[in-house]
């Protein structure tokens, strides 16, 4: 037996889950944590994260070292295979300079030696700003398919995501959400060993549509091309999202079809900033924000303002 997956049964099922695991006491001879020989013929615990790759790193499933990527500075946890637990935690430290602080998991299941995943974990994010996401994970994974269901324990939201590992140096999943009827969200992703995510994010949502490709590179820079539409307005351009998540954006505005004006916009991660708009006539306005979204104005043509 395990989760329904509807999180208002969770109190109810999560002691007989705890009682499945205990019963699936994992036997045989280990030839290190992971054998050698995986369900999956794709290898990816090398560098893909997560409960196997961490654990992998040593025999007796406690690990401490530093990840690949530029962002990721520290990571040390454990994992307890032995009968009547199964239980596992580990803090990954994000770098110095970068908008995230730390996060921290805890949860309990079964890492089976080929590979294969049974677990509920809890997961806290906490970033530069001090501010925490903090969300429970159901996850399986029998050879080289897997799938999430993550819920925001914030607000409920929940995110259903399927993946499968195509090759050593590749995984590639797919992420919805429910945001109301009449409305789709659709996330598509690629990991790669090199540490590159590629993602393409598709929104449609009361007459508005969304597409964002995003690249994220081993040292934790991103850029994402954008744009949206609301049937009178299109909006699109490029965004520079930096490590310390500051974002650089250049975009294109238009309206029925014709341009208004071409912005460039400096956000901080604290959401100050500046935006630039040169527009088709000729006049230009600089709008500057600060950290709580109040907002001022200043134009070529001498007027001035509150645009709060």
């Amino acid at each position: 037996m395990g989760l329904t997956g509807d999180p208002m049964q969770w109190n109810r099922v999560l002691p007989m889950f705890r009682i499945f695991f205990l019963a699936l006491a994992l036997s045989g001879c280990r030839r290190g944590f992971l054998d050698r020989d995986k369900t999956c013929e794709y290898d990816v615990y090398d560098w893909w994260d997560g409960l196997s790759t961490h654990v992998n790193q040593d025999k007796d499933a406690e690990f401490d070292y530093s990840p690949d990527p530029a962002a990721h500075a520290w990571v040390s946890g454990s994992y307890d295979p032995s009968p009547g637990s199964g239980e596992f935690n580990w803090q990954l430290d994000y770098a110095e300079g970068y908008f995230l602080q730390a996060a921290a998991v805890s949860g309990y299941g079964t890492a089976y030696f080929g590979g294969d995943l049974d677990v509920l974990y809890e997961r806290l994010v906490r970033d530069s700003l001090g501010e925490d996401v903090h969300t429970r994970v159901r996850e399986k994974r029998s050879k080289c398919n897997g799938s999430r269901r993550t819920v925001d324990l914030d607000d409920d939201t929940v995110m259903e995501t399927t993946y499968q590992i195509t090759s050593d140096d590749t995984v590639v999943s797919r992420t919805t959400q429910d945001i109301g009827s009449d409305a789709s969200y659709l996330l598509l992703k690629t990991e790669r060993s090199d540490h590159s995510i590629e993602s393409v994010l598709t929104i449609q949502q009361g007459g508005v549509s969304q597409s964002d490709t995003t690249v994220e590179d081993i040292s934790g820079l991103a850029q994402t091309q954008w744009g949206w539409d609301d049937g009178t307005d299109r909006v699109e351009g490029a965004t520079d999202r930096l490590f310390n998540g500051k974002e650089i954006s250049n975009y294109e505005w238009h309206r029925n079809g014709t341009k208004q004006a071409d912005v460039h916009s400096e956000t901080n991660y604290d959401g100050s900033g500046t935006a630039e708009y040169s527009y088709a006539d000729g006049e230009s306005c600089t709008f500057t924000y600060d950290s709580g979204r109040g907002c001022d104005y200043e134009c070529s043509d001498g007027s001035s303002g509150d645009c709060s």
